[in-house]
């Protein structure tokens, strides 16, 4: 999103792609928008790989924010393409989560870090 914030005449880069792009960064933002609470006050950002590593080894992506005894996650895989299944496991101190992500699908979900007495909360 920040080469909005690019001093260029905006006006004359608009094609589809760009329009495309920055609507999905607009609904990203909205999307996440819902679970600010992650972010106000004590939390832990989990990074487990850089992004320049993800890039160089092209393979998905993931973060992580912990709160509350629960964790939010955002994970895609930028280099698959529509038909592809990528198996995921995000991890956090003893708690594992194993998901599929489909094609470049953007995960953006809730869990319990006690997943035995707490399930997936949200999947959206």
């Amino acid at each position: 999103g920040l080469w909005l914030w690019e001093k260029s005449n905006f006006k004359s880069k608009l094609d589809d792609n760009t329009v495309s792009t920055y609507k999905s960064f607009v609904n990203g933002l909205y999307r996440i928008s819902k679970y600010k609470f992650y972010f106000i006050g004590d939390h832990t950002l989990i990074i487990p790989k850089s992004a320049k590593d993800h890039f160089i080894d092209k393979d998905p992506i993931w973060r992580g924010v912990v709160k509350n005894n629960k964790i939010l996650i955002v994970a895609q895989n930028p280099y698959a393409i529509d038909s592809t299944e990528t198996d995921i496991t995000f991890s956090y101190k003893d708690w594992k989560m194993q998901t599929t992500l489909k094609g470049k699908m953007i995960l953006l979900n809730e869990y319990y870090l006690d997943e035995t007495t707490h399930p997936r909360l949200r999947f959206r």
